[in-house]
């Protein structure tokens, strides 16, 4: 890292970390405040994920499909939350006992969004992954400006 354009490649870097970091966090964090309402669990499993490059270290996903209702109209939906690690899990077991939280025919509250009543959430929680992943895009972004700014040029 000898030149300007070595400080922007960095701020680039951490511009696209942060980006990518803080939509999912903004989304989570917009959703603390849409309305709530009630839904009923129509079906809960556990879900092999297949890798092909056979890496994969968190292999199984519980999936959950619930459904509810908002101004007299049905929707279905399987998202849980906007981060997909909190239903990711090393062993089989692991995801069965969280599995055990969604079973059929049981209650649970939702956040849905009040412009578009077919997105919505169970969980608005933000792992603390993301907020150090958003803290080291945006080092990144500004260590790399102040370095192309005053990095001598060559």
């Amino acid at each position: 890292m000898n030149t300007p354009q070595d400080g922007l490649v960095i701020a680039g870097v951490g511009l696209v970390t942060l980006a990518i970091s803080c939509l999912p966090i903004y989304r989570a964090r917009k959703a603390r405040g849409w309305p709530r309402s009630k839904a009923t669990v129509i079906s809960s499993k556990v879900a092999q994920i297949m890798d092909s490059g056979g890496r994969n270290m968190h292999p199984y996903r519980v999936e959950v499909l619930y459904s509810y209702t908002v101004k007299g109209e049905a929707y279905q939906s399987n998202r849980l939350g906007f981060f997909e690690m909190p239903y990711r899990h090393r062993s089989e077991a692991s995801a069965e006992e969280q599995r055990k939280r969604f079973k059929s025919n049981t209650g649970l509250t939702i956040y849905y969004d009040p412009d578009n009543a077919a997105e919505a959430v169970v969980h608005t929680k933000v792992p603390g992954g993301f907020y150090f992943a958003a803290g080291l895009g945006l080092l990144l972004a500004v260590s790399g400006l102040v370095f192309a700014t005053f990095a001598p040029a060559v």
